[in-house]
């Protein structure tokens, strides 16, 4: 049976846990490294309690509940691992990615990282702290990423470019 490999495919399966996106592309070593890496940060910062209270509106419980030092790792890794697997996929097929894709994912990374540092409860800008962890998180990711992405495929396909 003939496996069709899709970019968009292995940069949603990575999303959704990281590994997986590499489990899509076949690279069964990363996959396995970065699944790994996925339970130790994850169960280290206390993630999935944060998750918990913050579905419950309990912004406080879930400031105070996580690890914010195994936190500070999470977006970079998260961030990189979507980009991994689409980029591998995207060479394996011998596509070219759009001029500038990398970019959203690095500044997807940054404010990805900036916004742990604010959603600790700290008072640096008024109101973010009230956003907590995880909705701030969701919220950095869903507007740089996708929408950097697609401002990114946009620009390209209006000018032309691969």
């Amino acid at each position: 049976m003939l496996h069709r490999y899709r970019p968009l495919v292995a940069a949603v399966w990575s999303a959704a846990i990281p590994g997986f996106g590499q489990m899509y592309n076949r690279q069964l070593g990363k996959a396995v490294i970065f699944i790994v890496l996925e339970v130790l940060i994850n169960d280290k910062s206390h993630l999935n309690t944060a998750i918990f209270y913050s579905w419950l509106f309990q912004i406080q419980s879930a400031q105070q509940s996580i690890d914010y030092q195994w936190l500070l790792f999470y977006p970079c890794f998260y961030i990189y691992a979507i980009y991994d697997a689409y980029h591998f996929c995207c060479n394996r097929l011998r596509i070219a990615e759009p001029a500038g894709i990398v970019v959203p994912f690095v500044v997807t990374w940054l404010l990805g990282t900036v916004s742990v540092i604010f959603s600790s409860g700290q008072r640096v800008f008024y109101g973010l702290e009230r956003i907590g962890p995880v909705f701030l998180g969701v919220l950095v990711i869903l507007v740089c990423l996708v929408g950097g992405c697609w401002l990114v495929v946009w620009r390209s396909r209006r000018k032309g470019l691969p």
